[in-house]
């Protein structure tokens, strides 16, 4: 399983020999599916900035004023259509 660069979420199914077995690719096709699948990555990339963040404030890289702004900004240009 890994998340392709365009975001899309590869999956494989394996026999008992381990071979790849062809798998459904429209796991994801569904709306509420991919609807709930781009609602985790984002949460994920929002923790990631935060994380980031974090770390630079406590480095004294960056004010804690500074950080908040820039994580607002990051999650308001994420959350354009």
């Amino acid at each position: 399983m890994g998340i392709e660069p365009t975001g899309r979420i590869g999956t494989a199914e394996f026999d008992a020999r381990m071979k790849v077995v062809a798998g459904s690719t429209s796991f994801y096709e569904c709306s509420p599916c991919r609807e709930r699948k781009m609602a985790l990555l984002k949460d994920a990339l929002n923790r990631a900035d935060e994380r980031r963040l974090k770390r630079l404030v406590a480095e004294g890289q960056l004010s804690a004023s500074e950080a908040e702004l820039r994580l607002k900004w990051v999650r308001a240009e994420r959350d354009k259509p």
